[in-house]
């Protein structure tokens, strides 16, 4: 399509025809229209989908509060019929690393034949010990099994002793609950 027909050679080439360059126009025309046509329904399923996403965020978002606040106001869910109480929270206790040591000590064993036992790096091991790494509370019910140790723990049991050893230390202060002198204190008393 130019302004001369067949090759670019414009020495042996006659001039087109207006109406061979209104063809070309329209064709010219009707590929711009189709263009712009399939960019602007491009554009407008680009802006429905973004719609979209925000009302599937917007959607998960309240579920997600409905099913918080329902688990809130009733403790008891049911299941096939039957009422069953959901389970508390696990975490590891706050001392699973020299329970962890001793239990592997108590057997007898270096980190590198205990890693092996396990099927674990031993520098895996190694930062379980030391408290840099935490096991997930699947591996540490198996170590639990494995040892016979106790390192899972229900959520907040930990609190409830460190304000029981606050009572026990001071009965005057009642109900209130530990503050960080106070915990220093037990700190430096248990010693």
């Amino acid at each position: 399509m130019g302004f001369y027909g067949g090759r670019h050679d414009k020495r042996n080439a006659r001039p087109k025809t207006a109406k061979e360059l209104q063809k070309d126009i329209d064709a010219l025309d009707f590929r711009l229209e189709t263009e712009a046509l399939k960019f602007s329904e491009e554009k407008k399923l680009r802006g429905t989908i973004r719609d979209l996403k925000k009302q599937k965020v917007l959607t998960l978002k309240k579920v997600k509060l409905a099913v918080e606040s329902r688990n809130a106001s009733r403790p008891n869910s049911l299941v096939g019929g039957r009422v069953s109480r959901q389970a508390p929270e696990q975490v590891l206790s706050k001392d699973f690393s020299n329970k962890l040591k001793s239990a592997r000590i108590a057997k007898g064993q270096t980190q590198e034949e205990f890693s092996a036992f396990l099927n674990e790096r031993e520098s895996v091991v190694s930062k379980w010990e030391n408290g840099s790494l935490k096991p997930s509370i699947v591996t540490a019910k198996k170590l639990e099994k494995i040892l016979k140790i106790t390192i899972v723990v229900e959520a907040g049991v930990e609190a409830a002793d460190a304000n029981d050893i606050l009572k026990s230390l001071n009965p005057a202060k009642g109900n209130k609950t530990a503050t960080l002198g106070d915990l220093v204190k037990v700190k430096v008393r248990n010693r």
